[in-house]
């Protein structure tokens, strides 16, 4: 599990180009990383990198991801409370890695109430207000 990028955990990671020296430097065949707060990843197969569009379709909610050996893959969970995807629901992931499978989620959750919370514990606008929008 790393933050950002393998070797500079305030990098995003948010293109092949910037996800192909982590997956490159990285030992393990599957990484988790958050940062960008976006579900999805990306993987590498030989010389070639794809992106990973892994959020639940439409009012699903979890889609099921099961990765390939001979692949190295970096997988974003998503982020709970501060989706940058435009879809407001929390976003999460369960990985089985023995069976090489990983759960992708998305539930939603009473943001009014966090809202309020936010609000009384005088976090900026901006935050609170994102919540709403998913961005």
């Amino acid at each position: 599990m790393i933050h950002g990028a393998f070797h500079d955990e305030d990098e995003y990671v948010f293109s092949p180009a910037l996800a192909a020296d982590s997956l490159l430097s990285t030992p393990t065949d599957i990484s988790f990383f958050g940062h960008t707060h976006i579900q999805g990843g990306f993987a590498l197969r030989g010389d070639d990198i794809h992106v990973l569009h892994l959020t639940p379709a439409g009012n699903n909610s979890f889609s099921i991801f099961q990765s390939e050996s001979g692949t190295k893959y970096m997988l974003n969970p998503g982020s709970i409370g501060q989706p940058r995807d435009g879809d407001p629901r929390a976003g999460f992931a369960i990985a089985d890695i023995e069976s090489r499978s990983v759960e992708f989620w998305r539930v939603g959750y009473d943001i009014e109430t966090v809202q309020r919370r936010m609000r009384a514990a005088k976090l900026p606008e901006p935050l609170v207000l994102r919540l709403s929008f998913g961005r």
